[in-house]
């Protein structure tokens, strides 16, 4: 909706001839904020022991035309990584491993530490309303759209049992290994929001929130009933060219 007014403001300042395109520019480096997760937790989870964000660099250049004196619009290209670790302990989970030693996935119902490791590599297109209150302060929203250029979503579990079914004797996990990195999709999209204070000449503080709307682990083999998200938040410093 707020694109929609920004393109009938352009349209407007067009015919009544006030519209002169003058892109500005804004190189741009931060870091992501978050977690590639579930919006709850699997009940068979009976304990979080850790769950740490990577360090998710974010570089790219922001392009700005105004419209008018308040109102514009913002396009991005930026190159990002979005992942982090996690350990719990599962119990009755039902999942996909490969034992140590053994070439074939086991199916079954885990009890014991589960690890994960999420890194994804993204080139991603921001396309916002851009709102400037003043000088000093600018707000957007819009919607972002993620290509993926690296995926990684490995798993361990260990200390633990797989059961089969409830009439076979429980198999000892010592360790064992998954890879889903072929199920996370090639493509993400989401909405996204900040603000941006200028606090030095061209030199700006950005902050945005980015919301993803598509399902970023398909496969049920991994056990999770629940859709999984990139949530993140990035922070970090533009220049005004």
């Amino acid at each position: 909706m707020l694109l929609l007014l920004a393109v009938f403001a352009f349209c407007g300042n067009a015919f009544a001839g006030d519209f002169h395109f003058a892109p500005e520019f804004e190189p741009f480096v931060g870091i992501n904020l978050g977690a590639t997760t579930s919006l709850g937790v699997p009940a068979e989870t009976e304990k979080i022991n850790s769950s740490k964000s990577m360090i998710c660099p974010v570089v790219g250049v922001f392009a700005t035309q105004m419209l008018s004196e308040h109102n514009g619009v913002s396009v991005g290209l930026l190159f990002e990584r979005k992942g982090g670790n996690s350990s719990v302990n599962m119990k009755n989970f039902e999942t996909e491993i490969t034992l140590a030693g053994s070439g074939t996935p086991t199916h079954g119902f885990f009890t014991g530490t589960s690890t994960n490791h999420h890194s994804v590599y993204y080139l991603t297109i921001p396309v916002r309303y851009e709102y400037r209150m003043n000088s000093k302060w600018r707000f957007d929203a819009g919607m972002y759209f993620s290509y993926a250029l690296s995926r990684t979503r490995t798993g361990e579990a260990f200390d633990g049992k797989i059961r089969t079914s409830p009439l076979v004797p429980a198999i000892a996990v010592e360790y064992s290994t998954s890879d889903w990195s072929e199920k996370i999709p090639r493509f993400d999209c989401g909405i996204s929001i900040g603000a941006t204070r200028q606090i030095w000449r061209n030199l700006d503080v950005k902050a945005d929130l980015n919301w993803g709307l598509l399902n970023t682990l398909n496969a049920p083999e991994s056990g999770l009933k629940q859709n999984v998200y990139n949530l993140y938040a990035s922070v970090g410093l533009g220049w005004r060219l």
